[in-house]
């Protein structure tokens, strides 16, 4: 499975990502087939939503985009699944512990 960075021939999604709560990161559009991962990140938080239009996100598109797209490995993830089916995972700071 290879995702195709196709940020640039998606200039609308891109544009209403970085309008929304998402102002201010950057967004990148990712496909394989009929699944579309969108990326966005500020540097230090990171949010990946993987949708797919004709069936349900498979276990190894997730992992492909949490290992390839985001480059998380061993941090903590939130994953929910929202309408429609769209996963979004977004990546968990620890928050450092009380002296």
């Amino acid at each position: 499975m290879k995702f195709k960075d196709v940020t640039k021939e998606n200039i609308e999604l891109v544009s209403r990502v970085e309008k929304g709560p998402l102002a201010g990161q950057k967004v990148k559009v990712y496909d394989c087939k009929d699944t579309r991962v969108v990326f966005s990140t500020d540097g230090e938080n990171k949010h990946i939503s993987i949708s797919n239009i004709n069936r349900p996100v498979r276990m190894s598109e997730i992992d492909y985009a949490v290992r390839k797209i985001m480059k998380a490995y061993g941090e903590t993830l939130l994953v929910k699944e929202g309408v429609r089916g769209i996963i979004h995972i977004r990546l968990v700071k620890e928050k450092a512990p009380l002296h």
